[in-house]
């Protein structure tokens, strides 16, 4: 799968919403910004309206609780782990 759109809305707005970049503190951010869009400006693919396509992968886990013989508390293991029964 992909993002597809111009460098603004698929690298500058998109790096800009990344959980560990959207909770700096605004001036950190701003800085980030500033570094993002300097790249883009000396990088002629990313110049002007054309599209830009952004490959992602999302990865998703599924645990479900399990008791272990034994075990005082319940722990949690991976889905098709072998610690959990058939």
């Amino acid at each position: 799968n992909s993002h597809v759109g111009t460098a603004e809305q698929v690298v500058v707005k998109r790096t800009l919403s990344v959980s560990f970049i959207a909770g700096l503190p605004a001036d950190r951010r701003a800085q980030v910004e500033r570094q993002v869009r300097a790249l883009i400006a000396r990088t002629p693919e990313l110049t002007g309206d054309g599209a830009v396509a952004f490959p992602y992968e999302t990865s998703m886990y599924a645990y479900r609780k399990a008791r272990r013989e034994g075990a005082a508390l319940p722990c949690l293991t991976a889905s098709g782990s072998s610690a959990l029964p058939a």
